[in-house]
Protein backbone atom coordinates (compact mmCIF):
# COMPACT_ATOMS: atom_id res chain seq x y z
CA UNK A 1 0.00 0.00 0.00
CA UNK A 2 2.99 2.35 0.96
CA UNK A 3 3.45 2.21 -3.14
CA UNK A 4 0.51 3.63 -3.76
CA UNK A 5 1.14 7.01 -1.79
CA UNK A 6 0.24 10.37 -4.00
CA UNK A 7 -0.54 8.37 -7.09
CA UNK A 8 -3.72 7.44 -8.45
CA UNK A 9 -5.41 4.74 -10.08
CA UNK A 10 -8.24 3.69 -11.82
CA UNK A 11 -7.86 0.34 -9.80
CA UNK A 12 -6.52 -0.25 -6.71
CA UNK A 13 -6.06 -3.95 -5.48
CA UNK A 14 -5.79 -4.04 -1.44
CA UNK A 15 -4.89 -7.38 0.17
CA UNK A 16 -5.22 -8.35 3.86
CA UNK A 17 -3.14 -11.62 3.59
CA UNK A 18 -3.95 -12.69 7.03
CA UNK A 19 -6.19 -15.70 7.89
CA UNK A 20 -4.61 -17.10 11.44
CA UNK A 21 -5.86 -15.41 14.27
CA UNK A 22 -2.23 -15.70 16.00
CA UNK A 23 -1.12 -13.63 13.20
CA UNK A 24 -3.37 -11.25 12.86
CA UNK A 25 -3.34 -10.45 17.15
CA UNK A 26 0.48 -10.01 16.30
CA UNK A 27 0.06 -7.51 13.54
CA UNK A 28 -3.18 -6.21 14.30
CA UNK A 29 -1.97 -2.56 14.86
CA UNK A 30 -0.23 -2.76 11.52
CA UNK A 31 -3.66 -4.29 9.53
CA UNK A 32 -5.98 -2.24 11.17
CA UNK A 33 -4.23 0.77 10.53
CA UNK A 34 -7.02 3.33 9.11
CA UNK A 35 -3.94 5.46 7.39
CA UNK A 36 -3.08 2.71 5.53
CA UNK A 37 -6.62 1.77 4.05
CA UNK A 38 -7.84 5.60 3.55
CA UNK A 39 -3.94 5.59 1.42
CA UNK A 40 -5.26 2.93 -0.83
CA UNK A 41 -8.80 3.95 -0.77
CA UNK A 42 -8.41 7.35 -1.58
CA UNK A 43 -6.36 6.77 -4.36
CA UNK A 44 -8.87 4.38 -6.31
CA UNK A 45 -10.32 6.65 -8.96
CA UNK A 46 -12.74 3.96 -10.13
CA UNK A 47 -12.55 0.51 -8.50
CA UNK A 48 -11.10 -0.78 -5.10
CA UNK A 49 -10.91 -4.18 -4.72
CA UNK A 50 -10.01 -5.54 -1.29
CA UNK A 51 -8.96 -8.91 -0.58
CA UNK A 52 -9.62 -10.50 3.00
CA UNK A 53 -10.51 -13.09 5.09
CA UNK A 54 -13.85 -13.56 7.48
CA UNK A 55 -11.41 -14.52 10.00
CA UNK A 56 -9.62 -10.88 9.16
CA UNK A 57 -13.21 -9.65 9.33
CA UNK A 58 -14.53 -10.78 12.71
CA UNK A 59 -11.23 -10.70 14.56
CA UNK A 60 -11.90 -8.89 17.99
CA UNK A 61 -8.47 -7.04 18.89
CA UNK A 62 -7.34 -5.66 21.62
CA UNK A 63 -9.25 -2.26 22.90
CA UNK A 64 -6.09 0.56 21.52
CA UNK A 65 -7.22 -1.32 18.05
CA UNK A 66 -10.69 -1.88 18.41
CA UNK A 67 -12.34 1.32 16.50
CA UNK A 68 -10.05 1.06 13.12
CA UNK A 69 -11.66 -2.99 13.00
CA UNK A 70 -15.08 -1.91 13.80
CA UNK A 71 -14.54 0.92 10.97
CA UNK A 72 -13.20 -2.53 9.03
CA UNK A 73 -16.53 -4.95 9.18
CA UNK A 74 -18.50 -2.05 8.52
CA UNK A 75 -16.70 -1.85 5.05
CA UNK A 76 -17.41 -5.32 4.69
CA UNK A 77 -20.36 -5.97 6.30
CA UNK A 78 -22.58 -2.17 5.86
CA UNK A 79 -20.99 -0.67 3.23
CA UNK A 80 -20.60 -3.52 0.41
CA UNK A 81 -24.36 -4.88 0.81
CA UNK A 82 -24.20 -7.54 -2.16
CA UNK A 83 -22.83 -11.02 -1.56
CA UNK A 84 -22.34 -13.22 -4.44
CA UNK A 85 -20.70 -16.77 -3.64
CA UNK A 86 -18.12 -17.84 -5.64
CA UNK A 87 -16.03 -21.06 -5.80
CA UNK A 88 -13.06 -21.66 -7.27
CA UNK A 89 -11.33 -24.88 -8.49
CA UNK A 90 -10.11 -27.21 -5.79
CA UNK A 91 -11.20 -23.97 -2.92
CA UNK A 92 -13.98 -23.83 -0.67
CA UNK A 93 -16.60 -21.57 -1.15
CA UNK A 94 -15.82 -17.83 -0.84
CA UNK A 95 -18.35 -14.71 -0.94
CA UNK A 96 -17.57 -11.54 -3.06
CA UNK A 97 -19.37 -8.27 -1.71
CA UNK A 98 -19.61 -5.29 -3.59
CA UNK A 99 -21.70 -2.32 -4.27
Amino acid sequence: MERSQGKDRALMLASFGRGDTNQIRAEEELIYSLNRFNVTASRARAHLIALLGRQLANHLPRASVLEASRLLRYFVDGFLRRPEPIRGPGCRTAELRFR
